[in-house]
């Protein structure tokens, strides 16, 4: 198959260099389309719940859009988009809490907003398995997520989504 696909391309004989340097950029190019490449589904999961857009009404500048990501960073100091307080408030009550002091951010595992947000996935129950699984996850135990809302959560690093060490967003 190597030397049909090279014969595409070029019109030379192909040595061993050659061959090495084709394949990997076939792999680059396609490599999420090979067996085992795929992306693992807890990161496509996390990736996921991370771009999910929400509307947050800000104590400063009206409401605005952000994604979790974006509100993460305001929530832990890293971005001023919007107010720490307000970002953690629209965090809480989506089942998602971040703690600057321990260096992480807590997913429930049953907050109903976070059904709601995952009802038309594959993820829509159980997500707190899947999220187990991500390098540095851990039980979180029992967090509050805002007045009457209480749950066991997945602890994360926070540097999943933000770099601690530069301040500076992942997403």
């Amino acid at each position: 198959m190597l030397a049909g696909a090279w014969s595409l391309v070029d019109d030379t004989v192909i040595n061993y260099d050659q061959a090495r340097e084709f394949i990997e950029e076939q792999r680059s190019q396609f490599g999420a389309y090979l067996p085992g490449e795929s992306q693992r589904d807890e990161i496509a999961l996390l990736d996921y719940l991370l771009a999910v857009q929400l509307r947050v009404e800000t104590s400063n500048s009206g409401s605005k859009t952000l994604s979790v990501a974006e509100l993460i960073s305001a929530a832990s100091g890293v971005s001023d988009i919007v107010l720490e307080g307000d970002a953690q408030s629209l965090l809480k009550r989506n089942g998602i809490k971040v703690d600057i002091s321990k260096d992480c951010f807590f997913i429930s595992n049953t907050h109903p907003n976070l059904k709601k947000i995952l009802s038309d996935t594959d993820w829509m129950s159980k997500w707190n398995i899947l999220l187990s699984r991500i390098d540095g996850a851990e039980a979180g135990g029992t967090q509050h997520f805002g007045p009457g809302s209480k749950s066991r959560a997945v602890k994360l690093p926070l540097h999943l989504v933000i770099d601690t060490s530069e301040n500076q967003n992942f997403y």
